[in-house]
């Protein structure tokens, strides 16, 4: 019988433990991802950094932030759709995005992006 409740106090130990190195890997894990993602918000880097190509993008009235994300997206203007909604949602430019045909570039970074959405618009 001593022998068995030793055993039990081991194995309770053990897995207590294992059970907090995995909540401190967790909350590491998790820490580093927020933190990633909120340092690039305010420090997302163009797609290219020389050699950048044009893209145009039709804009039109009453488009979304999510949907201005996801043309960004697709015509390879910007790596994540999230983290370009929540920069045009914080940016002083949030809801004053005009209407219209822009030639956007690779080497612009989304902030550029979205203060040129917000200012030209091409004949």
């Amino acid at each position: 019988m001593k022998t068995s409740k030793i055993v039990l106090k081991i194995f309770s130990g053990t897995v207590s433990v294992l059970i907090v190195i995995l909540l401190i890997f967790g909350v590491f894990t998790v820490g580093t991802i927020v933190y990633d993602f909120g340092y690039r918000i305010f420090a997302e880097e163009s797609i290219d950094v020389v050699d950048g190509k044009d893209v145009s993008v039709q804009i039109v009235k009453g488009m979304t932030g999510k949907e201005l994300a996801e043309i960004l997206k697709e015509k390879g203007l910007i790596r994540q759709t999230l983290l370009f909604q929540v920069q045009y949602r914080i940016s002083d430019f949030n809801g004053k995005i005009k209407p219209g045909l822009y030639t956007l570039n690779t080497t612009m970074t989304p902030e550029t992006m979205i203060e040129t959405l917000s200012t030209v618009v091409e004949e």
